[in-house]
């Protein structure tokens, strides 16, 4: 009886509970806005730059290593905030080994040099740029990369 009576007042109670409710309020009403005095934030400004403008050298990615490493040259009067670059790996016969284009997000202020290290893309550890130094007893593959700028985004000084 008394399992009766619980199920009843549950069914009761879930009945009441599945009441459409009213979800909007009256009388609301937008507040006046005044007109702001800010601008907008500029988009970013993606630029093809000259052929001298960005330089990148000083390529790097010694065996087993998780990340590589290129030194890039700002020889323009503007501040970088990123480039954008593909890089193309190549055996020593010259077949394609992979491809690849990244954003490298570093600030290079004009006429100075940083060093951008980003992941690898030997995940599995078996190649070593040609020019680094080989490890010993090591059946490496030895690759060649051409690095080339694609464009640069340029630095939005908003004030």
């Amino acid at each position: 009886m008394k399992t009766k009576a619980l199920a009843v007042l549950l069914l009761s109670v879930s009945a009441l509970s599945t009441v459409a409710q009213r979800t909007t309020r009256p009388r609301l009403r937008p507040q006046p806005q005044e007109p702001s005095m800010e601008f907008p934030a500029a988009a970013p400004c993606i630029v093809v730059p000259d052929s001298g403008a960005v330089v990148l050298r000083g390529y790097d990615k010694p065996l087993r290593a998780r990340r590589e490493t290129v030194l890039a040259v700002n020889n323009s009067s503007d501040t970088i905030e990123a480039l954008y670059v593909t890089f193309s790996y190549f055996d020593m016969n010259g077949r394609m080994l992979h491809r690849r284009s990244l954003r490298l997000p570093e600030v290079l202020p004009p006429q100075q040099t940083r060093m951008l290290t980003f992941p690898s893309w030997d995940t599995q550890n078996t190649y070593r740029y040609h020019l680094s130094a080989p490890a010993p007893r090591s059946a490496a593959v030895p690759y060649k990369v051409t690095v080339k700028v694609d464009s640069v985004q340029l630095y939005n000084k908003t004030e």
